[in-house]
């Protein structure tokens, strides 16, 4: 069984290498001089590097995984670390949290567009560049085009994602001092000037544009949109329909320490919500914490309810302030920390609980540091690697819930092989692992421990199977 899941897990990070852009993604430049190759199945350390950003950041490859060029929204470096003709002219700002994204044209194999958005001190908006891979030797220029603003004032979150088409995207920023999303339709045809405006969630305004600062991210399905709202203690989950761009129905997550979350990134199955906190900046205060919450649940409340902290990160003060949060091309979720020479992993984010695995310093970037920003990617995995039963939600039938000490399980679709069952209570601790055969897709589980009353959450995943439901345990 182990070996199965070994050659699963395999198979699917090859799928999803394949899907992340071709391998567009797969070399990172970040904060100060940082840098990272996925082109390798263990990711190696970069030195070498222009870049020198507190927040925002991208880059982009060839399909074959070779560097063309990256930017920190002020600067586009190419793959010889120069900067490009015209590569100084962009209006962004390197402490902007999202300041930057990039993807190619659709329609154009040798054009890529650069998308920037303003930082909280609003003296830019929305604005978008062109980068012409057949010039300087093929090395790159920057293209400045006619009426290149699209919003005015803007936020520090910006993000994107496939049309459901699976050729155009959408752009989306946030106006400021308004609660408007704005969603812009890129196509070989180019950008559409008339977005699709959704007024919902709160408004971004306060002292000075405080709450312009914070991230959103859009779920590997297309179907959520995420925004963290630091200073507010706030995140937003809304519905997202990447058919027609609209954003509806807002869930509300709080109570974070110091009211500073910051960092958004969703599994690449689209269940499981991540939120990093910036906390921890002087002596005295909380440390920072990541969160996951599972976004199959239909209310705030719900969704609150499901949080479980994930890590508590350790350190002195001033070294453990959670920044930026984005899955990597292997699968896995990287998570800038201010100040240090390392990133966090999560390196199952698909799965519940503490059962993600994150850990602390678990990639060194050698003599260079991370600050609060990592590239900002869409996650381009579409549905490759995803077992089937999470894009159909099939459900796992579970029998008495409310619950004392047994428990039958059903599962709509029959498996050969044993299946691991997992429970873990409301902070993520593992209560109940074992391997079960499922005949005639039911089993029985006798708990032998006595278990306090509470949530729980069950999990039953395999080869090609994974589900997870809740448990009310009772005495």
């Amino acid at each position: 069984m182990k070996i199965n899941i070994i050659l699963f897990t395999l198979l699917c990070l090859t799928n999803l290498s394949i899907a992340f852009g071709q391998n567009e993604r797969n070399i990172w430049y970040f904060g100060f001089n940082a840098g990272i190759d996925f082109n390798s199945p263990e990711p190696t350390v970069l030195t070498d590097g222009s870049l020198y950003g507190q927040e925002g950041c991208t880059s982009i490859c060839d399909e074959f995984g070779n560097l063309l060029f990256y930017t920190n929204g002020e600067n586009v470096w190419n793959r010889n670390h120069d900067i490009m003709p015209n590569g100084s002219v962009l209006i962004g700002h390197n402490s902007t949290a999202q300041s930057t994204i990039t993807f190619k044209c659709p329609g154009h194999d040798d054009r890529y567009y650069i998308f920037l958005t303003s930082d909280q001190t609003n003296d830019t908006g929305l604005n978008f560049y062109l980068v012409d891979m057949t010039l300087d030797g093929g090395l790159g220029d920057v293209i400045v085009p006619d009426d290149n603003e699209l919003l005015y004032p803007t936020c520090e979150r910006l993000t994107y994602c496939k049309h459901s088409n699976g050729k155009d995207y959408w752009v989306v920023a946030h106006k400021l001092l308004s609660n408007q999303f704005h969603s812009f339709l890129v196509s070989s045809s180019g950008v559409s000037t008339t977005p699709v405006v959704s007024s919902i969630g709160i408004s971004l305004s306060g002292p000075y544009n405080s709450k312009a600062v914070g991230c959103m991210k859009i779920s590997t399905d297309g179907t959520k949109l995420a925004s963290s709202v630091i200073y507010s203690d706030r995140v937003e989950v809304f519905d997202f329909n990447n058919s027609t761009g609209v954003i509806s129905n807002v869930r509300v997550l709080t109570d974070f320490t110091l009211k500073c979350p910051y960092g958004i990134e969703f599994s690449p199955n689209s269940r499981f919500l991540y939120v990093s906190e910036a906390a921890n900046v002087v002596a005295g205060e909380p440390n920072s914490k990541v969160y996951q919450y599972d976004t199959y649940a239909e209310s705030s409340s719900e969704m609150h309810a499901s949080r479980i902290p994930v890590i508590e990160l350790s350190g002195p003060y001033g070294k453990n302030i959670g920044g930026s949060l984005q899955i990597a091309p292997n699968g896995k979720i990287y998570h800038a920390i201010i100040g240090r020479q390392h990133l966090g992993v999560i390196h199952k984010p698909n799965a519940l609980g503490l059962l993600c695995e994150y850990e602390d310093y678990a990639f060194s970037l050698d003599t260079a540091f991370s600050s609060y920003g990592l590239p900002n990617y869409t996650n381009e995995f579409a549905t490759v690697g995803i077992p089937k039963n999470e894009i159909t939600n099939e459900r796992l039938l579970v029998y008495p819930n409310p619950f004392q000490n047994s428990l039958q399980l059903s599962i709509p679709k029959a498996s050969q092989n044993p299946l691991m069952v997992s429970i873990c209570d409301n902070l993520g601790k593992i209560v109940f692992h074992e391997e079960l055969k499922f005949e005639n897709n039911t089993t029985q589980i006798e708990l032998e421990e006595e278990l306090p009353e509470g949530t729980y959450t069950i999990t039953v995943s395999g080869e090609s199977t994974f589900y997870v439901e809740k448990l009310i345990k009772v005495d």
